[in-house]
């Protein structure tokens, strides 16, 4: 199995082709994978930094909700 900052990487990977292919729901899917993984890497700022590029397109993505609360 590769190891978790591989996939992340590759995740990141895909969210940038899909946003140069202008598929902006693709995008953000990879972003949020590529967020969860950053999370439990404890790698905060790349987690954040997908989270804010998920919300600039969609502001009420389930990810801008706090413990469930919006």
């Amino acid at each position: 199995m590769r190891p978790p900052i591989e996939i992340l990487a590759n995740y990141l990977n895909l969210a940038r082709a899909a946003q140069r292919r202008q598929q902006p729901l693709v995008r953000d899917r990879a972003l949020l994978l590529a967020g969860v993984i950053a999370a439990q890497l404890e790698l905060a700022p790349i987690a954040a930094a997908c989270r804010q590029q998920i919300l600039a397109h969609n502001a009420r993505h389930m990810v801008g909700h706090e413990n469930g609360r919006a």
